[in-house]
């Protein structure tokens, strides 16, 4: 998958920010995604996001009450060599989650798109590791992509006049793979078993499958904070023009070298100005009434 953290995608791209969702078999734009609500994905999509071994594969799909086998059949038949997800969400952004395995091109890939940005998009993180163990060749994952925060924020403020992902349950699964947070709240077990259960982990088991994930992280425990929020006397924001090299904002940056959010890569955020303190407000990181 491409690794650049911003994007310009040229007329080809500016047509995909227009529609971007390209809806699977028998599924109407804007419409529930049947996907969305089969077992079999969910395990199959959680095992390649979190690249499970055998044991652990098979631990997972059982307690979606599928066999590993049947998991893979499922994304299979999702996947048809590339597919698209979006998560739209406050002032017209979305995430776009692109799963594409073919000879020469694998992976996950989560970005944020705006049809105001002119076919420019941020990137969140790229997850491959999964089919890259398989093959046998190198992992280009980059990550992590979301605080918890974030992702929390995320899940539960669909934009529902947009096509794509509204189920609340469903975007927090969609997007978990790519949370990396030294801070995530103990409420997280609750948050995930529930979005668990609604995608077919029995509510019983629910609480262990969500710890099994919690435990093994996809990504390292970043610490996240911006630039225009930081603490003056440890890394204000002289200390995040510096090294961000751009003006102080309320979109978060961590320090994860591997993440295209990390603080050192000149505009961590992609975007500047009144553009990422929209992107802030709608992430939910930007306090009301705040300045830049």
């Amino acid at each position: 998958m491409p690794s650049d953290y911003t994007r310009d995608q040229g007329d080809e791209g500016d047509q995909g920010d227009q529609g971007g969702h390209r809806p699977g078999p028998g599924e109407a734009e804007g419409s529930p995604d049947g996907r969305l609500i089969r077992p079999a994905f969910w395990a199959a999509y959680l095992m390649r996001m979190w690249a499970l071994d055998d044991q652990d594969g098979r631990r997972l799909a059982r307690w979606f009450g599928v066999d590993a086998v049947d998991a893979e059949a499922a994304w299979d038949a999702h996947l048809r060599g590339e597919s698209e997800f979006l998560a739209p969400f406050g002032g017209g952004h979305r995430v776009a989650v692109t799963s594409v395995e073919l000879p020469t091109d694998w992976g996950t890939e989560f970005r944020i798109h705006h049809p105001g940005w002119g076919g420019r998009s941020v990137q969140l993180a790229d997850v491959d590791r999964y089919v890259a163990r398989r093959l046998g060749t190198p992992e280009h994952q980059r990550g992590p992509g979301l605080s918890w925060r974030e992702a929390a924020h995320l899940a539960r403020t669909p934009d529902r006049a947009a096509p794509g992902v509204h189920d609340p349950h469903a975007r927090l699964l969609l997007l978990l793979p790519v949370v990396g947070d030294a801070e995530t709240p103990q409420g997280a077990v609750g948050s995930i078993g529930a979005a668990l259960t609604a995608a077919g982990v029995a509510a019983a088991d629910a609480p262990a499958a969500a710890r099994f994930l919690l435990d093994r992280p996809v990504w390292p425990a970043a610490r996240w904070e911006s630039p225009a929020s930081a603490d003056r006397g440890r890394r204000g924001p002289s200390w995040w023009r510096r090294v961000a090299g751009g003006p102080a904002d309320h979109v978060l940056r961590c320090d994860a070298p591997a993440s295209p959010r990390h603080a050192a890569h000149s505009g961590a955020s992609g975007v500047s100005g009144e553009t990422a303190d929209r992107l802030a407000r709608a992430l939910g990181t930007r306090p009301d009434g705040a300045g830049r």
